[in-house]
This record gives C-alpha cells, sequence and structure tokens, in this order.
C-alpha cells in the first residue's frame, strides 16, 4: 500500500465519510475500493463548488453592474452635449437624481467587488447553500436596481 493509501485509510479510520458512488458509510476502511460496490477510492482536495458558484455570481452580477454604469454615464454625457444642459428646474433635478442614482448604486458595486476578491477566502468558507445564495442575491438586487434605473432613463429619453 503506497502513502497515499494509507493516509487514505488512517483518515477513514474516524472519519463518517460516504462512498461517492454508492453512499455506503466507508468508516475502518482497510482498503482503497468501497466494499459495498468496488469504486476505488483516492483521498483528494478540491474547491467547495457550491462556494465557487455563488462567487462568480456576485463578481458577475458586481462587474456588469458596473461596465452597465459606465456605458450609462457615457450615454448620458453624450445626451447631454447633444441636447445640452436640461433649462427648467424639474429637468435640472431629474438630471442630479439620475446621476445620483448610478453614482451611488456604482460605488457600492464597486466597494463590494472590492470585498469579494480580497474576501474570497471567506466567501468561500461558507458552507451549504449560503455562498450561492449570497451570490444569486446579491446579482439579483444589482439587476433589479439596474433595471429600474434604466427605466427611469427611458421615460426621461423617450
Amino acid at each position: 500500500m503506497d502513502r497515499d493509501s494509507r493516509v487514505l485509510v488512517e483518515w477513514l479510520r474516524d472519519t463518517d465519510a460516504a462512498c461517492p458512488a454508492c453512499g455506503y458509510s466507508l468508516r475502518d476502511l482497510r482498503a482503497t475500493t468501497c466494499p459495498e460496490c468496488g469504486y476505488g477510492l483516492r483521498l483528494t482536495l478540491s474547491v467547495n463548488e457550491r462556494g465557487i458558484r455563488g462567487w462568480v455570481l456576485g463578481i458577475i452580477g458586481c462587474a456588469g453592474a458596473i461596465g452597465f454604469d459606465l456605458v450609462t454615464i457615457a450615454f448620458f454625457l453624450t445626451l447631454l452635449v447633444l441636447r445640452g444642459q436640461p433649462t427648467t428646474a424639474g429637468g435640472r433635478t431629474f438630471v442630479t437624481a439620475l446621476s445620483l442614482s448610478l453614482l451611488v448604486p456604482g460605488v457600492i458595486c464597486i466597494a463590494v467587488l472590492w470585498w469579494m476578491l480580497t474576501a474570497r477566502a471567506r466567501f468561500l468558507a461558507m458552507r451549504n447553500m449560503r455562498p450561492l445564495l449570497a451570490g444569486g442575491s446579491l446579482c439579483a438586487m444589482i439587476v433589479a436596481l439596474h433595471g429600474a434605473i434604466g427605466l427611469a432613463w427611458l421615460t426621461w429619453i423617450l
């Protein structure tokens, strides 16, 4: 028996682990194959796949929102150059509110993106469905917020 096999057998001596193929309890296993189904076992390290999916979903949501903000700001500036500054008080108020509605979520998205990039290990260390739920919720909130901003833009443009 090689070193890796000995480490696996020693680890399974005191660990309640299930066979990845059939689910049979491998506690007190003496060989590197499942006694129930014959599946060959080896000890490996792997990434928490649920955690990485949630983390990537959150990164995509933040990066997409920042991209949306940059494109929208460029579009907004182009409209201001082509149409000129609004002359009415209501128009200036709307432009100011819309500018802040892009700036504030953009800064928040940059901060969240920075946190997710610097705290990747803590995010991935979350258990069960929490990383996927956190990343999915973050992405959904960003999409909803930016969708509302997009609708406000459409009402002003049209």
